[in-house]
């Protein structure tokens, strides 16, 4: 959660540790920044089911919950890729402005 907003805020440096690392967004800071504010909601979302899994393996114990936790894991990676997605696509956009702009 605390990854996604600093991206979203621009206060996330381009880095090989965390955020969005792919190519795309690897080329500039601006690829980097475009990106982060693109998929930041879809980092929220996936934040939001890892912190009810952790609830839920609180609530029951981590044996009754094992089965179950696939409710969370499943759209919590599907909103992780859907961000990423989203990322490659604006830092795509914003790499090929900054190219036509020549900075």
């Amino acid at each position: 959660m605390g990854v996604g907003w600093a991206g979203r805020t621009g206060k996330l440096p381009r880095n090989h540790f965390a955020g969005i690392r792919l190519p795309s967004t690897m080329r500039s800071d601006r690829a980097w920044a475009a990106a982060h504010r693109a998929g930041w909601a879809m980092t929220f979302v996936s934040s939001l089911f890892l912190i009810a899994m952790g609830v839920r393996i609180m609530a029951v114990g981590a044996e009754e919950s094992e089965g179950g936790i696939w409710w969370f894991i499943g759209p919590m990676l599907i909103a992780l890729v859907i961000g990423a997605i989203q990322g490659h696509r604006a830092a795509k956009a914003e790499y090929e402005r900054e190219l036509a702009d020549g900075s």
